[in-house]
């Protein structure tokens, strides 16, 4: 059966590709991030299903023989939908373009009557039986404020205003800052319109209640007011796509909307404590999920960034600095469970002492380090560093070869339900990210949750905007890693060897370059060469300084990398790590199934070498 959406018809629109310069280059053999964006590409479009318009996968099980991957109702494809444009700024690349039209369309045929994107039922059976450990999105509300369940023969459409809605209003804003097709911006606006009617005001705060809603619904405003977790997913996830709203498309509505979504969250939906901790959610759960806390934290900073609140910008930092200490601040795991679950709950892996870290917990920490740094709140670029070149980088799937060591041939199913598939599973997501990896172990599960792979492949972008930054003729090198710029090409030999090559492509009264903690401020031992010849620097902080640089200089910097050892308990395991620079080179135990940190050759103090494709965009988007 076909899907049936709730607009026949959808207006003319184009998405031109790119425009930037293309070349090929030598670069150092470590952590290139362009890379990463161009599998993390196909890990966005390969798991999709062109029998339904290319909806995502949501899950994906190696463990099988052969491994399947499975629809379902959740909020993978607006995540996919908002991180692949940004992928394709880094990258220029076009592959698998029809995707990117088709969940346009499909976004665009999904706007209902009342101006809220509504996700068909109809030709889409898996969104009535494949649904999480909650239940959501019932209960549904119908036009005369009643509910009913979703599986209501009579519910054909249905709006999540909180995840899915958000994740697609900053889709709309990425777009319409590609070509500035106003239809963009007057979608997004509707939306805004219907979901600030939709809302539930009170003087200084506003909410949503539970569930899901059918076209032209009506709530009932004596409704239970979602506290915890369920607060959080059906309010505090709107947050960043009103902001990104107001921010590029100056739609004040929207800053106004998400200012009493953010007074609610802070304030009365028992989610935070005075602190900045995270507060379990007593009724339904006797524990915290990390993730569901530490991502509106994220957008109530970017809501903050924007109005310069100041107040709610240091409770985030305080809210961050008790976060780190619930993981391992060395590599970037962060525990999906932050609190002891009895052993008889469903996931032996959430037992005592928290054994997995999803890529979406890494990403949350990883971005608020990197906006409060950006803020000036205080330096977390080596936090930034650490976790990006570790856990978040070990995290991405690039290659497949030990999935089929893993099968068991005796137990080979091949029986299909209705919205799964086994063709090329594998192949098809290279370059997606682990749903529940240990700190040594690319799963313990099943493999692959997708909403990791959307968090996943937007942090890349975030990252990579920022690795070099240029303003008021200063351009700073913020992260030494390999990167390709209108400003400047960087080769960094980190970890083989303390090395970073800098070709300046645009002129600069001064170049600032961050020095990784592992060396001391005012070192002698960085030592510095314009174009072959010694040069004079300056220590700002932890910022080397070099002056007037012209187009077409050639800087080195060389300083010392050595190696440590160091001992550490990561969600209840003993680990001794080898760590080069800020990168780990070798951990023991090693993981079982698909072991992570296989990197002797960083060990070697010669550095290998790799030819690849680099893309200079002509526009950036800041976007974060």
């Amino acid at each position: 059966m076909a899907i049936e959406y709730i607009q026949k018809d959808y207006p003319d629109f184009d998405i031109p590709p790119y425009k930037g310069t293309s070349y090929e280059s030598w670069i150092p053999d470590t952590l290139d991030l362009a890379e990463r964006a161009d599998l993390a590409i196909n890990g966005l479009t390969g798991p999709t299903d062109p029998e339904a318009d290319y909806e995502a996968y949501w899950q994906v099980n190696f463990f099988r023989n052969p491994p399947i991957m499975w629809h379902d109702i959740d909020d993978v494809q607006p995540k996919f939908m908002e991180a692949l444009p940004l992928l394709r700024i880094i990258t220029g690349s076009q592959y698998n373009n029809q995707v990117d039209f088709a969940w346009m369309t499909t976004l665009l045929r999904s706007i209902g009557p009342d101006g809220l994107i509504y996700m068909p039922l109809i030709g889409r059976p898996w969104a009535k039986f494949y649904r999480g450990p909650d239940g959501y999105p019932n209960p549904v509300w119908k036009e005369n404020g009643q509910t009913t369940n979703i599986d209501d023969p009579s519910v054909e459409f249905i709006a999540q205003p909180w995840v899915a809605t958000g994740r697609l209003l900053s889709t709309m804003v990425v777009y319409y800052n590609r070509d500035n097709n106003e239809i963009w911006k007057t979608t997004a606006q509707s939306v805004v319109d219907r979901l600030t009617t939709l809302a539930i005001h009170k003087d200084s705060f506003s909410y949503y209640v539970e569930g899901s809603f059918e076209p032209n619904a009506t709530v009932d405003k004596n409704s239970k007011m979602p506290q915890g977790v369920q607060a959080g997913l059906s309010t505090g996830r709107l947050i960043q796509g009103l902001t990104h709203v107001y921010k590029f498309m100056d739609y004040k509505p929207a800053i106004e909307l998400a200012g009493k979504l953010v007074s609610y969250l802070i304030n009365h939906a028992a989610f935070f404590d005075k602190d900045g901790k995270f507060i379990e959610n007593t009724e339904e759960r006797n524990f915290i999920h990390f993730h569901d806390h530490a991502i509106d934290l994220l957008f109530i900073l970017e809501y903050a960034t924007e109005t310069k609140d100041m107040d709610l910008i240091k409770f985030v930092n305080k809210s961050y600095k008790w976060a780190r200490t619930q993981g391992s601040c060395t590599v970037g795991f962060f525990p999906e469970i932050i609190e002891d679950i009895p052993i008889s709950y469903k996931y032996p892996q959430h037992q005592r002492g928290c054994l997995v870290s999803e890529t979406c917990e890494v990403t949350d920490m990883i971005n608020l380090a990197l906006k409060l740094t950006k803020l000036g709140i205080a330096d977390y670029w080596d936090d930034v560093d650490r976790w990006v070149r570790n856990q978040f980088a070990e995290n991405q799937l690039t290659r497949i070869d030990w999935i089929e060591r893993i099968h068991n041939p005796a137990k080979e199913i091949n029986v299909m339900r209705v919205g799964e598939t086994d063709e090329r599973v594998a192949e098809r997501n290279i370059g997606a990210f682990a749903g529940w990896p240990s700190a040594n172990d690319w799963s313990l599960t099943a493999g692959i949750m997708h909403c990791c792979t959307g968090n996943g492949a937007r942090t890349i972008y975030y990252v990579w905007e920022n690795v070099i930054t240029y303003n008021n003729d200063k351009l700073s090198l913020n992260l030494l890693l390999n990167h390709a710029s209108a400003w400047a090409d960087v080769k960094s030999h980190i970890p083989y060897e303390g090395k970073v090559e800098i070709k300046i492509n645009q002129r600069c009264n001064v170049l600032s370059i961050r020095i990784p903690e592992w060396i001391e401020s005012n070192s002698t031992d960085v030592i510095c060469l314009v174009n072959n010849h010694p040069k004079q620097t300056t220590w700002n902080g932890r910022f080397v300084e070099i002056a007037s640089l012209n187009q077409g200089d050639t800087v080195i910097l060389d300083f010392p990398i050595e190696e440590k050892t160091v001992t550490e308990m990561i969600g209840s395991v003993l680990y001794t790590l080898v760590i080069k620079g800020n990168e780990v080179v070798f951990i023991d135990p090693p993981g079982k199934i698909h072991p992570l940190y296989q990197r002797s050759h960083y060990r070697e103090n010669n550095t290998r070498w790799k030819k690849i494709k680099r893309f200079v965009p002509d526009k950036h988007l800041d976007y974060f």
